[in-house]
């Protein structure tokens, strides 16, 4: 009894911390940060409200050319971003690129080649960490201000083959590891839907030009909810695939840099490459894009399988009852039970909502496992890795921020912070990675190979600019998924009564079952509405 009367007093202490850091964060924002809604352009072109595959076949069959297409897109990039603020850098060889694809369409006899390019003449973007060749590749560090990728990745390869023109690299927070956009090279990136925002990180850049309608998609990356995050707080559907499906050669850093495989895990198995689009649709044709055909027939043959929503269970889960996290809003909460009810009514569906208390301990499993992988400390990071083995003083580069001389985001020194104060030879390093192997064996399980689980993204709508680091547990809603390596979508659901934010959820299943998720991100797009444009259309 007494245990229990203490840990009771230990959790509603814990929420009460909780809830009176929501309070501070709420009054700062509304004391800086007022709402800024309604602020872009409307979308006049009806090229910018076309999904990928539509403009592909438009592409074919020269109703449409990629110049025209191109330049729409970049057009649309000009109007939004002195709003936004999402691009780094611009690739200045696009429309030459364009041209050169009209050009081969011009001169293919046989039109069945051109099917063999999935993605023929369609613009994309990219984050602030994919090599593209003579393009920014800064990570947000002032460091690198000035660095330049030479030579592309894999994954731009793979996209090049399959006919997609690079268009732009986007905003990035320093070194990646947040949940924001906002560096000391490229500045703030606001959210689209209320500039007081933020649109979600590391992949914040992308997300809120295809939320705009300056992208059709974006190529993104997530090793804690850098993909879904961003995508969520910007209306948009994400995918994070099944770890290694889509080649990491070629990202800075390399995902493997400085790791070594502990226990069976590997920090490769954490990350994965993804798209962010406004069309659920787009999703299956990028991801085919993006890994190559080879990669597909390996490891995703069933990428387009249709699913028969009948003989596919839905599990849910509302909250994970943690008090270092702010609450589920009851919008998200809604959304998730009116998705499994309408698979229930509709199709039949099994429905069942689950609850896995090991999931409050996410934050501390994802941080434990990180740490384990992890050679070199964040601090090295922060410095660019150098020969020398050398660091930034952490303690230092506090100070210098707290009077606004640090080159460095307060958010990355006191992640920094965190990670110098971590001891991994901890005994509780251990019992986390414990839990991790538990509890990926009971959501295996119970998913098996016919079953999905909805699950928040976020607890909250897209959080007002420099009050992340009052809900940094937030994040582990995401991070959940990257340590079991399960591949997750993200999907619009609607916008916020209160807010006008958009709100949403993941779609998750066991690994390389990617085409599960999808078939339910596209269900709920056509029921449900899918992205809402930010802005006014009028076309």
């Amino acid at each position: 009894m007494a245990n229990i009367l203490k840990d009771n007093v230990i959790f509603y202490f814990l929420f009460f911390l909780r809830f009176f850091a929501d309070f501070v964060a709420t009054v700062y924002a509304m004391l800086l940060w007022p709402d800024q809604r309604n602020k872009l352009p409307p979308i006049r072109d009806d090229l910018l409200m076309k999904p990928v595959s539509e403009l592909v076949e438009d592409i074919k069959s020269r109703k449409l050319t990629c110049k025209r297409l191109t330049q729409t897109y970049l057009n649309r990039i000009e109007e939004v971003n002195k709003f936004t603020n999402s691009v780094v850098e611009l690739n200045p060889n696009a429309i030459a690129e364009a041209e050169k694809i009209d050009d081969l369409i011009a001169n293919t006899k046989d039109k069945s080649k051109l099917d063999q390019l999935p993605l023929l003449g369609i613009p994309f973007t990219a984050k602030d960490s994919v090599c593209i060749k003579g393009l920014a590749l800064t990570i947000g560090m002032v460091s690198r201000k000035n660095k330049k990728a030479d030579k592309d990745s894999e994954v731009i390869v793979n996209l090049r083959n399959a006919g997609a023109i690079p268009l732009a690299i986007t905003n990035v927070p320093q070194c990646l590891l947040w949940y924001d956009a906002h560096n000391y090279v490229t500045g703030r990136t606001n959210n689209p839907y209320d500039l007081s925002r933020i649109p979600g990180g590391s992949t914040g850049g992308c997300a809120s030009l295809v939320a705009s309608a300056a992208s059709p998609f974006s190529l993104a990356s997530d090793i804690g909810g850098s993909t879904r995050i961003p995508a969520n707080f910007c209306g948009c559907f994400g995918h994070k695939t099944t770890a290694e499906v889509i080649s990491s050669k070629g990202k800075y850093p390399e995902v493997s840099a400085n790791s070594q495989p502990y226990r069976g895990y590997d920090k490769k198995l954490l990350f994965s490459f993804g798209p962010i689009s406004r069309f659920s649709t787009d999703l299956r044709l990028s991801i085919y894009g993006m890994a190559g055909k080879d990669a597909i027939e390996k490891k995703l043959p069933k990428l387009f399988d249709k699913v028969e929503f009948k003989n596919l269970k839905i599990y849910y889960m509302l909250d994970d009852k943690d008090p270092f996290k702010t609450r589920v809003i009851k919008e998200i909460r809604s959304a998730i039970v009116k998705t499994a009810n309408h698979f229930s009514s509709t199709y039949g569906s099994a429905t069942k909502e689950v609850y896995f208390d090991k999931i409050k301990n996410s934050l501390a499993m994802w941080s434990a496992l990180l740490c384990k992988l992890s050679e070199r400390s964040f601090t090295a990071y922060m410095k660019d890795f150098p020969e020398d083995g050398s660091e930034v003083n952490v303690w230092i580069e506090l100070l210098k921020a707290l009077v606004g001389r640090s080159e460095h985001t307060i958010t990355s020194i006191v992640y920094a912070i965190n990670d110098k104060l971590k001891d991994k030879n901890s005994p509780s390093i251990e019992k986390y990675i414990d839990m991790i192997d538990e509890l990926k064996k009971e959501l295996t399980d119970l998913l098996k190979d016919d079953a999905v689980l909805i699950f928040p993204t976020y607890p909250d709508v897209a959080e007002k600019h420099q009050t992340t680091i009052l809900k940094a547990h937030n994040v582990a809603y995401t991070a959940l998924f990257n340590i079991l390596s399960f591949p997750a979508t993200q999907c619009p659901f609607s916008l916020c009564d209160q807010t006008g934010m958009p709100i949403g959820f993941q779609v998750v299943a066991t690994p390389y079952n990617d085409h599960l998720t999808l078939s339910v991100a596209e269900e709920i797009e056509r029921v449900f509405g899918g992205w809402r444009a930010p802005c006014k259309i009028e076309i």
